[in-house]
């Protein structure tokens, strides 16, 4: 019996690269493409062995051809990670929203000059709970300081580093806005303010 069925699904919410193939003992093959964090393209199809002897070097051959330019061979970007990331609720220009989401404009780069400013950083959810590397958070928190704050990194504080945000990274502030107050009065205290 020769019975043709073909099942195309597209899916975003796969986490990684891969692509698999499966045969049942009803030569039922099932095979997936995940790129880049996202399943392309799922078929499902009802053939002889041939078919699937042949789609499986083509899937080989394709898997191979992927993970020649898998992301790791992509260079991280951190202002692209801030778009994608932080950008939203921030805005483009770290302006944020008065009253509701904070400005990165001349305030982020005081945190690095109080005691746990720099672990509120790591920690508030946005990035404590982000999808991003450590390495990735260090760096994208580096270009915050640098091109949003607009005083730049201040002197004598250390860039943020992988190591550091692994150690700080867990679990969440689950109060932010009492942290950032008591980190402002340190602030106003220390007169960095």
């Amino acid at each position: 019996m020769n019975t043709d069925r073909i099942d195309w699904v597209c899916d975003t919410n796969e986490p990684s690269w891969n692509t698999s193939i499966v045969a049942t003992q009803e030569k039922h093959l099932c095979s997936s493409v995940f790129i880049g964090g996202s399943n392309l393209l799922r078929h499902s199809h009802r053939r002889s062995s041939a078919f699937i002897g042949g789609f499986a070097r083509f899937a080989v051959a394709l898997a191979a051809c992927i993970s020649i330019v898998g992301p790791g061979s992509v260079a991280a970007d951190p202002h692209a990670d801030y778009m994608l990331h932080c950008q939203g609720c921030h805005g483009p220009d770290g302006a944020g929203a008065p009253g509701a989401v904070p400005t990165f404009r001349g305030q982020v780069g005081k945190f690095l000059l109080v005691p746990g400013g720099r672990e509120y950083l790591i920690r508030v959810p946005g990035v404590s709970q982000s999808e991003l590397s450590d390495a990735r958070v260090a760096e994208v928190l580096n270009w915050i300081v640098a091109e949003l704050d607009g005083g730049g990194q201040p002197a004598g504080e250390a860039r943020f580093t992988a190591d550091e945000v692994s150690r700080h990274r867990r679990p969440p502030l689950a109060d932010v806005d009492a942290v950032r107050a008591g980190l402002m009065r340190e602030l106003q205290v220390s007169g960095d303010q």
